[in-house]
């Protein structure tokens, strides 16, 4: 089976001027109302780092229990989890870049130092229902990068 989940509520606005929480949950469920089963509407971040996910439990808040919709959050961090399970949100992605300059960017670490917190967040996520997804960003070009990734990445560096 295969099932699309739409990122618009959260990475379609991430990059955008700060939409109100309102209107992003009203955003979300109107992507549910045309069918969607899964969207993605929120990322537990820093405020400081991504203005625009600002207020994200808010928003979580305001989005009805669907039958046969899954709110689904990204959580960089530990924190993060928490900050979704606070919220009440049970359905994490955690993404990891395999681009240093992308890495830097969206989370304030290196792709190894983001690897070495994948720990910390498994502990977070273990402590909580819901299903959690794990992506790879990037995996071979990045629009941080004019060269192509390295194929393979230990933890221990490139």
């Amino acid at each position: 089976m295969i099932r699309i989940r739409d990122v618009g509520p959260r990475d379609g606005l991430q990059n955008e001027a700060p939409v109100d929480p309102v209107e992003r949950a009203w955003l979300a469920e109107a992507l549910a109302a045309a069918g969607l089963r899964d969207v993605e509407v929120a990322s537990f971040v820093s405020p400081k780092a991504v203005p625009s996910m600002a207020e994200a439990a808010t928003v979580v808040a305001r989005l009805p229990s669907t039958p046969g919709t899954t709110w689904w959050a990204l959580v960089p961090n530990a924190r993060g989890v928490e900050l979704a399970r606070q919220s009440g949100l049970g359905h994490l992605t955690v993404t990891i870049s395999s681009s240093e300059g992308y890495s830097r960017k969206n989370v304030g670490r290196s792709t190894d130092e983001a690897i070495d917190g994948l720990a910390d967040i498994a502990v977070a996520a273990r402590r909580r229902s819901g299903r959690r997804r794990r992506l790879v960003r990037s995996g071979r070009r990045s629009p941080m990068s004019p060269t192509p990734l390295p194929r393979s990445r230990s933890s221990s560096g490139p």
